[in-house]
């Protein structure tokens, strides 16, 4: 049942959003591309590199000034991190109009989450977000999970409504029931509902769990201090993200939660960047992001598919 139930609200986003393809198409790339050689995959990048380069030269007022006198195509990526200069979250606001290209719009919206307080939304196009959500799928495939397995959610937002009758609240649980999916707010964890939230999940009986590192973290502790243990009921990983996992962390939240732990690295700007698999590696995702480093540990990383 919940294979018709994830199916059907797969369908509706799809019309919804109207992406360029569906999410399943790209996981079954994405699931080939994994065995990949390293040449082929070097091919595949400095190809996708350098389209996104010419769509900027060719309809982005700001890339136009940028790219003037720049040999295109790239001969190697290498040459990218020398001739093409980063642009800050200070430059996408200033320059926003100037950055657009001919392909943006506004369905797909991204937002930071203001963690070092000056928010920025970031629009992206249909592709990248398709490859966003396939680049998910694919991790989960890796710990032997379904994309209709239910799960926990634990992730900060605002207060939530406390009326039990609200029309906010109905549209909540017609959503939780399709996404097949039980969301756990940060910001009500406490020493009571702690309670509640253990003996709806165990009636839940959901694959895996996800969330804020802290969050999941705070969910543990809370578990530990009411003593309630998930000895007869087991997910099959705990998926922390937003946050450095100190391995102490990891260690304890798989003690209190009796799984493994999986990282998962990424950013609004660009989604997905990284994920852990059952051996403790991270695996960067190759196939919709350019990353690398300076001499400083810099991070710098690009989106393949986002035209936008």
């Amino acid at each position: 049942m919940n294979k018709y139930i994830y199916k059907i609200y797969q369908y509706l986003r799809f019309i919804k959003f109207g992406f360029p393809v569906k999410p399943q198409v790209i996981l079954k790339l994405l699931l080939e591309s994994q065995y990949w050689t390293k040449e082929k995959i070097y091919n595949y990048q400095l190809s996708k590199i350098n389209i996104l380069l010419q769509t900027a030269l060719n309809s982005s007022d700001y890339y136009k000034k940028i790219l003037k006198g720049i040999d295109l195509p790239l001969k190697e990526i290498g040459e990218f991190s020398i001739k093409i200069p980063f642009i800050t979250k200070d430059i996408i606001k200033k320059q926003f109009e100037q950055l657009k290209t001919e392909y943006y719009c506004t369905k797909f919206k991204c937002t930071t989450s203001g963690s070092s307080g000056d928010p920025l939304i970031v629009y992206t196009s249909g592709m990248s977000f398709v490859f966003r959500e396939a680049g998910f799928l694919r991790f989960l495939n890796w710990w032997d999970i379904r994309p209709y397995d239910k799960h926990v959610f634990i992730w900060g937002r605002k207060a939530t409504i406390k009326s039990s009758n609200t029309i906010n609240n109905m549209i909540d649980k017609v959503k939780e029931k399709f996404r097949l999916r039980y969301d756990i707010n940060v910001f009500d964890l406490n020493t009571e509902s702690i309670v509640k939230y253990y003996r709806d999940i165990i009636k839940f009986k959901p694959v895996f769990i996800r969330g804020y590192k802290s969050a999941i973290l705070q969910f543990a502790e809370l578990l530990e201090y009411k003593g309630l243990h998930f000895d007869n009921f087991k997910f099959k990983v705990a998926i922390v993200t937003a946050e450095i996992l100190l391995e102490t962390e990891r260690q304890y939240i798989e003690k209190i939660l009796n799984c493994k732990v999986a990282n998962e690295y990424g950013a609004s700007e660009v989604g997905q960047i990284a994920h852990e698999c059952p051996n403790g590696s991270m695996h960067i995702f190759e196939e919709s992001v350019l990353l690398y480093t300076n001499k400083n540990n810099d991070v710098f990383v690009t989106e393949y598919h986002n035209n936008s």
